[in-house]
């Protein structure tokens, strides 16, 4: 009887194999929770500032004129970076007279922020309607 102690070669391959698969299947689920991770934070960036904007614009005077044009205005901006949307995301600003309502009393204002483009893993589109109304 042997009283060598140890593992035979066979027994550390398979070892090793072992943790090997363990570790490609976490890696695997380290790179999902990254790309998942860089997908919300654009979700929730382009929520804040289609949120941001609308409120910036529902806070000044009522404008009656529902074709009327729209630029990011100059002047301090809640978000940071000044007035300037971060880089990488659009904002477009689309009000349109409702049905129904005179465009002295109500318009339908539509506030779009996307970054990256259509078909990119990191394309985010966030689009955000709400009403402004007269005082």
């Amino acid at each position: 009887m042997k009283t060598e102690k140890g593992f035979t070669l066979i027994e550390v391959l398979i070892g090793l194999m072992v943790f090997s698969i363990i570790c490609l299947v976490f890696i695997g689920g380290l790179a999902f929770s990254l790309k998942a991770t860089i997908l919300l934070d654009g979700r929730t960036t382009a929520a804040a500032l289609a949120s941001g904007e609308f409120e910036y614009i529902t806070s000044h005077t009522y404008i009656t004129n529902a074709a009327w044009g729209y630029s990011l205005p100059s002047g301090t901006r809640h978000w940071s970076g000044g007035n300037a949307i971060p880089t990488g995301y659009t904002l477009i600003v689309v009000p349109a007279a409702m049905d129904g309502y005179p465009v002295s009393t109500m318009q339908k204002v539509t506030v779009t922020v996307t970054r990256g483009t259509p078909g990119s893993s990191g394309y985010v589109t966030y689009p955000l309607t709400g009403y402004w109304r007269s005082p």
